[in-house]
């Protein structure tokens, strides 16, 4: 198979700036068949290294829509397939959230307290880039004592999940902008927007972006699925089932991947197979670093969940690394199901 990368010049009209930035939608058809074209729906036509009038829903938006990451505020995102009774299939996010450039104040307790609009949007690869649809969640940081040193020094950790309907490939993308005191949602709804005047200049907005891709696989086909991998340290192994939509970033968060040598981590994924319920299953767990398999191991449930533990070798190097779970005996040739997920060996 062969890959091409192309690029394509809209004219310098697709960023004339006498009105205002505008989103262009982009379609793209092909004449050959057996071709296969993937591209982003559209662009906002903003000068690059121009300063521009816009307001902070502009900016949000124009920065869910990008392909690059907003660095004012570091943003990492884990983001998988997860299934629920309560919610069938959804996408659960994992954010962590840096202290840096987001405004604490301390409050008459000495508590410290922040506010914060996020949006996480999960896109169908080849979907219309629909802002009207997007929705922001304002949400006020308030912490005290020993937590509030442990996030304003670790920062913290937020979790979204969001009901997917239909199976295939999806980018998740997520944003958080720190709010000013009294100003409202910039992303709705649109009783509630503030936003800020588009005729100030929005230099001193401070915004975090991230995005990941997730597949969700078609749970009506008669196959089974894996649900994505959790990682963390053995300690903080019950974080990621936490209900709260925040909370401090520890050593081994699950939304963070960070380890050392020596340490033991935690894996889990779910199982989900209707035709075999209840039956043991055998996968195999792989560990993979610059490509090359490190550790294997056979891995079995029979109670649709698989857990485990792989203890970091003491001299392994620093870098990423790819732990993975396999599914052998898939019941189509050349149709293994597989689930990885990175994590990063620091020293």
């Amino acid at each position: 198979m062969t890959n091409y990368l192309l690029g394509w010049d809209p004219g310098e009209k697709a960023f004339d700036l006498k009105h205002k930035v505008e989103y262009h939608s982009i379609r793209i058809k092909l004449r050959r068949p057996g071709l296969k074209v993937r591209s982003r729906a559209g662009f906002f036509g903003r000068p690059e290294g121009q300063p521009t009038h816009s307001s902070a829903r502009l900016r949000m938006l124009s920065t869910l829509d990008s392909p690059f990451r907003g660095e004012d505020i570091a943003v990492d995102l884990t983001a998988s397939f997860q299934k629920s009774d309560a919610l069938g299939p959804y996408i659960e996010s994992l954010l962590h959230v840096s202290p840096q450039h987001i405004n604490f104040t301390r409050d008459e307790r000495g508590c410290s307290v922040a506010h914060l609009e996020l949006a996480t949007v999960p896109e169908p690869l080849g979907a219309d880039f629909e802002p009207s649809t997007f929705r922001g969640q304002l949400t006020t940081i308030e912490a005290c004592g020993s937590t509030a040193d442990t996030v304003l020094r670790d920062g913290l950790v937020f979790t979204a999940r969001q009901k997917i309907s239909a199976p295939g490939p999806y980018e998740m993308h997520v944003v958080v902008r720190d709010v000013p005191s009294g100003e409202g949602p910039a992303l709705g709804p649109k009783h509630l927007i503030t936003d800020s005047d588009p005729k100030i200049l929005s230099s001193a907005m401070h915004l975090g972006s991230a995005s990941e891709f997730v597949n969700i696989p078609d749970l009506r086909a008669d196959r089974p699925a894996l649900t994505g991998i959790k990682l963390s340290l053995e300690s903080a192994s019950e974080l990621a089932a936490g209900a709260s939509s925040w909370r401090p970033a520890v050593a081994g968060d699950p939304a963070i991947r960070d380890f050392h040598p020596g340490d033991i981590i935690s894996y889990r994924a779910s199982l989900l197979d209707r035709n075999r319920a209840g039956a043991p299953v055998t996968a195999e767990m792989n560990v993979l670093f610059e490509g090359k398999p490190i550790h294997s191991e056979v891995i079995q449930t029979s109670t649709g969940a698989f857990r485990g533990s792989y203890r970091i070798d003491p001299g392994a190097s620093p870098g990423q690394y790819l732990l993975g779970i396999e599914l052998p005996n898939a019941p189509r040739k050349g149709s293994a199901v597989t689930e990885w997920i990175t994590f990063q060996l620091v020293r």
